[in-house]
């Protein structure tokens, strides 16, 4: 089965124009994958090779059109706030600010655990330490 296989002739992209936004253990990417294709967004689950140590679990991209990753944003962020609202100890304040970092327009990320917006300190959050690449 080719990586393309799963669009329609006349939407399948070159592989060039896919971009990974995802990678995931592949139960779980597979479950993105049913939510993204659910949402309209056309997904391809790619992958690579294990460490060489091979001690690791195989693992699955999930490959979107450039053009998508807007909507597989948004799709995660609904799923994240779902996820936190059926937490009982979920702090709404401390949602709200994360929600209200995340909509400003900044050249500095959102940390999504604490809502700063800030330069990254060594790829994590300058206030509370959360990496984030």
């Amino acid at each position: 089965m080719s990586l393309l296989s799963g669009f329609l002739p006349a939407r399948r992209p070159a592989a060039a124009e896919l971009v990974a936004v995802v990678e995931a253990a592949i139960p779980e990417a597979k479950r993105l994958q049913k939510k993204l294709e659910a949402a309209g967004i056309p997904v391809v689950l790619g992958g690579k090779e294990c460490c060489s140590s091979g001690g690791c679990a195989p693992k699955a991209a999930i490959m979107v059109p450039r053009e998508a990753i807007p909507q597989v944003q948004a799709v995660l962020q609904d799923e994240w706030e779902s996820n936190l609202q059926r937490e009982k100890h979920c702090d709404p304040d401390l949602l709200a600010k994360v929600k209200a970092a995340q909509e400003t327009v900044s050249d500095h990320p959102a940390c999504p655990a604490c809502g700063h917006v800030g330069p990254l300190d060594r790829g994590a959050c300058g206030d509370c330490g959360l990496f984030l690449g």
